[in-house]
Order: structure tokens, then sequence, then C-alpha cells
């Protein structure tokens, strides 16, 4: 597996731990619902199938990274324009995990070692 891939799973696992961790102390200090950090978590479970699923050689795995990374930054967009009400735990959560992973994606699309790797099955 090239050095670069090993580092964008690394980058993943990251975003996903982070994002947990603010949830479930947002659920703590009483600004999320106990519900809210179950959905997170369950949604954060489905998603760490993704890393596996990229140290496997799965092409498929970096189009749903990359489907999941737009969805995500179309959602944290809409939230800054429409003006929707949001905490400050969901700020850090956006300004965390969408470099995070637009940096694994550029690891895993513009290395050209990489996608020799993703297509060399």
């Amino acid at each position: 597996m090239p050095k670069p891939v090993r580092l964008a799973i690394k980058l993943i696992w990251f975003s996903l731990i982070i994002r947990v961790l603010l949830n479930l102390f947002g659920t703590v200090i009483g600004i999320y619902l106990v519900g809210t950090f179950l959905i997170t978590f369950i949604i954060s479970t489905l998603i760490a199938i993704i890393p596996y699923k990229l140290g496997h050689r799965s092409n498929a795995a970096r189009y749903v990274l990359l489907l999941i990374a737009v969805l995500t930054a179309i959602g944290a967009l809409s939230v800054f324009v429409y003006h929707v009400p949001n905490t400050i735990l969901d700020q850090l959560d956006f300004l965390i995990t969408i470099p995070l992973y637009i940096y694994a994606l550029y690891f895993l699309f513009f290395n050209k070692e990489v996608v020799h790797w993703f297509r060399s099955q």
C-alpha cells in the first residue's frame, strides 16, 4: 500500500474520531440530545467502512468518500448561507473535518502512485 493511501486513511479516521468526540462533548454539556450523539455514532461507524475498503484497494470507496465530502461541504455551506442555527461545536466540526477530507481526497485522486495502485487491481 502506498504511503499516501495510509496517510489518507489516517486522516479519515482522525476526522471520524473528532466528529464523534465533539458530538459526545456536546451531549455531555447539554448542547445535543443523546439521540443526536447516537445518530452521529452510527453514521460514523458506517463511514468507518471506507478506510477499511481503501486499504483493500476499493476504487469505489474513493468515490464514496468524494461523495460524502461534497455532501458535507454543501451542508456546511448551506448552514452558513441560509443562517441555519448551529453551535460552535458544529462550526468547529466543519472547520476540522472538511480540510481533512480535502487533504485525504487530494492524496487519493491526485497522487499518480495512488491512482496507479487503485487501477492496477
